[in-house]
């Protein structure tokens, strides 16, 4: 399994090494493009890096150049999945998904993720009862076909939870909800770790004390700054304003937007690369939590969106306003408020 905790350095040398040596087998650089992919998305790296985008290229050239063993062609399809999932091309998401189903021979492995990954588009895109039922076909095959891996199953757990509680099955949702200790070793990614928290959360806001939730949202704060994963830190940041202006914390709510360097107006809100890394979770958590900022009543904080009714304000916050969405933001998005 993959740790979250690693050197960034590793990720760094690897991508060097397949950047600049082209020994002429292919192979072998696939091998090391995929390599480079799960280190780079378990490390939440940003998907507009220089990284990112190099490895995305590679393996786009290497598929059309190149006749490559099917293992290599199903790992480059889930890789593609997963990064058009995060900047929120769902309709490309769900056809490189069902594309890893015809190497399953090959890769089970990561036709198994890829069956997550179909699960969890299909709920962003709102198809909630057939993200459940994919959803629960995945996690029939991880405990059948994967026996001692706890990894398929508390990865598909994480989204499973967040269909849950769409679905209003609360007692559901809280039984699968997977903790961030426990996805720390399997090879999670930021919507993994996101999905998990979001539930986590909520559910503790309905069933008692907000201490626990603002623990949960520590914790989870306290491990992500701790294994440099700065884009979970960043959606992070945006989620724990939210939860302190539902608590009526609003002025710690300001500190916190403030000392993460998150949007001060709508124009830097709107720079979804810059803000969230191009990935539409950070981007709608970040979005909501602004408006949060401004239901708290932050008005004396420097940091207030002074034209809170401009266009990209209500694109922002419209799932919670009744206005539009932001067009990256996949319909069926629940953010925790």
């Amino acid at each position: 399994m993959i740790n979250a905790e690693f050197p960034r350095g590793i990720v760094d040398g690897i991508w060097s090494t397949h950047a600049e040596q082209d020994d002429g087998d292919h192979e072998l650089q696939a091998d090391r493009l995929i390599l480079s992919g799960l280190l780079l998305m378990c490390s939440c790296a940003p998907i507009g890096s220089r990284e990112v985008e190099s490895v995305i290229e590679a393996s786009d050239r290497l598929l059309a150049e190149h006749r490559l063993e099917p293992l290599a062609v199903g790992g480059f399809h889930y890789g593609h999945a997963v990064f058009n999932y995060q900047q929120g091309d769902l309709a490309a998401a769900l056809g490189d998904a069902r594309r890893v189903s015809g190497f399953a021979d090959a890769c089970p492995s990561a036709a198994l993720s890829a069956k997550i990954v179909e699960g969890a588009t299909l709920f962003a895109r709102g198809d909630l009862q057939e993200s459940e039922a994919v959803l629960a076909s995945a996690q029939r095959a991880a405990q059948r076909d994967f026996t001692g891996h706890e990894s398929p199953e508390l990865i598909c757990n994480a989204f499973s939870a967040e269909a849950s509680l769409e679905a209003n099955r609360v007692t559901l949702a809280g039984r699968r909800a997977p903790t961030v200790a426990q996805l720390a070793g399997v090879g999670a990614w930021l919507d993994v770790y996101a999905s998990a928290v979001d539930v986590r959360v909520e559910l503790a806001f309905r069933e008692g004390p907000s201490d626990r939730a603002l623990k949960i949202l520590e914790d989870a704060w306290t491990f992500a700054r701790s294994r440099h994963l700065a884009t979970f830190v960043r959606w992070l940041a945006a989620v724990r304003v939210s939860a302190l202006v539902r608590v009526g914390k609003a002025h710690e709510a300001a500190e916190v937007w403030r000392e993460e360097g998150l949007p001060a107006d709508v124009a830097a809100l709107a720079d979804l690369e810059c803000q969230a890394g191009g990935r539409w979770r950070p981007s709608a958590a970040h979005g909501c939590g602004c408006w949060s900022r401004r239901k708290g009543t932050v008005r004396r904080s420097r940091l207030h969106v002074r034209t809170p009714r401009e266009p990209a304000t209500l694109v922002w916050c419209g799932r919670r306003a009744g206005q539009r969405r932001w067009p990256c933001m996949p319909h069926g998005w629940r953010g925790t408020w």
